[in-house]
């Protein structure tokens, strides 16, 4: 098959006529196309290489989600205890809220045990990055300032144990970008004309803050750096 064309042949349902259908999709191709300048051969190359480092970055993410997950549910409990949520909820703003609720429906729905704990870990990567980075679009107002200090001070920054002089502002910067990534990882979109090497230098950064071990780990068996010297020869690329 000519890795210019993938053209899919076959007949519809509804009668004998056949189709053609491109793989990828013209519409999937844009981005890469205009970034190839209309080389099909070369967008095409450059979609396989796309899903290479993102499939390279993929374990390193899922490593920080369940190390952000864990960390900020044995903090919160370290200080508030197993009923954290009842505890803070009054601090926490409406979209937060709103997910735990509807995670503890849906489990209900499900007749799955609603303890707290078992919600917490079906809550989403997005929901732990929301509790240490609040947007304004999540109606925060004049709860800001109880955040920092009902939450990030007593609680939130021992998340972060092994960082040194860890400020807020700084973890929400770097959390939001990496929600970003992850996003367009798990949506399937382009991410290769972002800076990876420096996002996977966050990655490594924030778990190594909860857990050296972890990072070293992370550092082992990952295949980002071999991902990325591929770039400019598709041609080497695996997924």
């Amino acid at each position: 098959m000519s890795e210019l064309n993938f053209v899919n042949s076959g007949e519809t349902k509804k009668s004998n006529i056949l189709t053609e259908r491109n793989f990828p999709s013209n519409e999937r191709l844009r981005p890469y196309l205009v970034t190839s300048r209309l080389d099909r051969r070369a967008a095409i190359q450059l979609y396989g290489w796309n899903i290479a480092i993102s499939a390279a970055l993929y374990p390193s993410l899922q490593v920080l989600e369940v190390t952000l997950r864990e960390s900020i549910i044995y903090s919160l409990e370290n200080e508030f205890g197993k009923e954290w949520y009842s505890l803070v909820a009054d601090v926490l703003d409406s979209w937060t809220v709103s997910k735990i609720e509807e995670c503890k429906t849906r489990m209900m729905e499900t007749k799955s045990p609603a303890t707290f704990l078992s919600v917490a870990n079906q809550l989403t990567f997005g929901f732990w990055v929301s509790i240490v980075a609040p947007t304004r679009k999540q109606n925060y107002t004049d709860k800001i300032s109880n955040f920092e200090l009902y939450l990030w001070r007593p609680a939130l920054r021992a998340a972060f144990p092994y960082s040194l002089d860890l400020g807020l502002k700084r973890t929400r910067q770097i959390l939001t970008r990496l929600k970003r990534l992850r996003n367009l990882i798990a949506h399937h979109e382009p991410i290769y004309a972002r800076d990876i090497e420096e996002e996977y230098r966050f990655i490594l950064e924030i778990i190594g803050w909860m857990s050296p071990i972890a990072k070293d780990w992370v550092e082992t068996h990952s295949r980002v750096f071999e991902v990325l010297s591929q770039k400019n020869e598709p041609k080497l690329v695996s997924f």
